[in-house]
């Protein structure tokens, strides 16, 4: 996987949904179905979604959606 942006709030690492898009190589669209599935994400008060990353990776591999 690729290197992306990321940071850290409250000890929770972030990255935005083109960077997770580009990390777990699967566009944009199919990660906002994962969000609307249920993977973990929280939306901004500008109204993007934020991946909490650690969380969002595990939510796609107990789904076999990555390895």
């Amino acid at each position: 996987m690729k290197k992306i942006d990321t940071w850290v709030m409250d000890g929770i690492q972030y990255t935005m949904v083109k960077d997770f898009a580009v990390y777990v190589k699967r566009s944009r669209q199919t990660i906002y179905n994962w969000i609307d599935k249920g993977m973990p994400a929280v939306e901004s008060a500008e109204g993007r979604f934020l991946i909490l990353l650690d969380e969002a990776i595990e939510w796609i591999k107990i789904r076999g959606f990555i390895k």
